[in-house]
């Protein structure tokens, strides 16, 4: 077991997570990675996870906060063989498909075997109806969102749309939100629409565009 694990963990091809570029289907400045993008995903779920009250104990906590983090870094782990999935529709439906195609593919070549089926399982959940999940499908969209906004502010005009595009898929998130638990379900609603509306609020003052519904 030990020798697998140590044949994963040396295993080149993570080398793909690590090069394949974000928005591979426009020019970018100072592209991010896939990694960046993973790690950027992780660290705003927790810090949203933190900053909402569920009055949890403390090893309901520790386990949520696991499964953030889990989640955020192999929620896009097969993009490291398909690239990024852009967010324009026509196109994300076709990629998608390629997405699906790739997935347990990907885990099989980068995993060991012993830990693959788990790996499998965390991944088709990464975006459930759970808290976890909750968190993981808003912070993936705000991590894209944060990564279109650095490439403005670093003189990249052909990014406006993707700024719109991400404030879109972001309110959608919001409206749209279903949490297995009841309770925590209103909280974590009632806490996404003032961080978004302040995130809107943001870009419209600093970057002059507006969300579709602040038009």
């Amino acid at each position: 077991m030990a020798s697998e694990l140590s044949k994963s963990l040396l295993n080149g091809r993570w080398q793909w997570i690590l090069n394949v570029k974000r928005y591979q289907n426009r020019h970018t400045i100072d592209p991010l990675s896939v990694a960046d993008h993973s790690w950027l995903t992780a660290i705003l779920g927790i810090m949203i996870y933190d900053s909402i009250d569920f009055h949890m104990d403390t090893e309901r906590t520790f386990e949520v906060r696991g499964d953030i983090l889990s989640k955020a870094i192999l929620h896009d782990v097969e993009e490291s063989m398909t690239g990024d999935i852009p967010l324009e529709k026509e196109t994300r439906i076709a990629m998608k498909h390629a997405k699906a195609l790739v997935r347990v593919g990907i885990i099989n070549i980068l995993f060991p075997a012993n830990l693959t089926e788990g790996y499998k399982r965390e991944h088709a959940n990464a975006k459930d109806d759970t808290i976890s999940g909750n968190i993981i499908r808003y912070a993936d969209m705000l991590s894209a969102l944060i990564e279109a906004l650095r490439e403005k502010r670093l003189g990249n005009t052909n990014f406006d749309d993707v700024v719109q595009n991400a404030m879109h898929h972001l309110d959608d998130i919001v409206t749209n939100m279903i949490v297995q638990d009841e309770y925590v379900e209103g909280t974590l609603q009632e806490f996404f629409v003032v961080l978004t509306s302040d995130i809107f609020m943001h870009i419209a003052t600093t970057y002059g565009i507006r969300a579709r519904t602040m038009v």
